[in-house]
């Protein structure tokens, strides 16, 4: 038996419904809709993040810790007033974006190569210790100036210093290449 087109009508309207719904209950749910990846949410967590990448070799995993131009964008509408409506600042911070980005991922294999000339070659018996890192605020905007200590089974200390991260509404982004990993003691702490 044929349906009329009244009912036919109410069982489009409902199946509408439903697909909206459903439609925001995943938009609710999944994590990471906009396509960027949730990021560690403080100092410490962040530290054990980029110490299991460069551990695990995993260059993909130290990338999506780097900023994006939606962090680029969110540092500059919540930076000091003195900043945020300066639109050369706001510009040369969006022009650089590729170039610096580029540079914090070259850092990657740049970490390896020093650290394995500084005497860490093998990563796996690599631990995170502990992380110094001082806090600096400017309006509403927060940032970290970040040193990730590691050490080795063997008992050798190493520090990745410079590594500066934003504090964005997905976490903490990795703003600058960290500089390479020392042995503890040869440089120290460089603070």
């Amino acid at each position: 038996m044929p349906l009329s087109s009244s009912v036919r009508s109410r069982l489009l309207q409902r199946a509408a419904t439903f697909a909206q719904v459903c439609s925001f209950i995943v938009l609710l749910f999944l994590p990471g809709c906009s396509g960027e990846a949730e990021l560690p949410p403080d100092p410490h967590a962040f530290g054990r993040t980029i110490v299991s990448a460069l551990k695990e070799a995993d260059a993909d995993a130290y990338e999506q810790l780097i900023y994006t131009k939606q962090d680029v964008e969110y540092m500059l509408d919540h930076r000091a007033a003195a900043n945020r409506d300066d639109e050369s600042y706001r510009k040369g911070w969006l022009d650089s974006y590729d170039r610096r980005r580029e540079e914090i991922e070259r850092s990657f294999d740049r970490i390896h190569r020093e650290a394995e000339r500084h005497g860490l070659s093998d990563w796996s018996n690599v631990t995170f210790k502990t992380v110094d890192f001082k806090t600096v605020r400017e309006g509403d905007f927060t940032r970290y100036e970040m040193i990730v200590e590691v050490s080795t089974e063997d008992g050798r200390e190493y520090v990745l210093t410079d590594a500066t991260c934003w504090k964005t509404d997905r976490g903490l982004a990795l703003q600058s290449p960290p500089t390479i990993l020392t042995q503890k003691g040869r440089q120290g702490l460089g603070r």
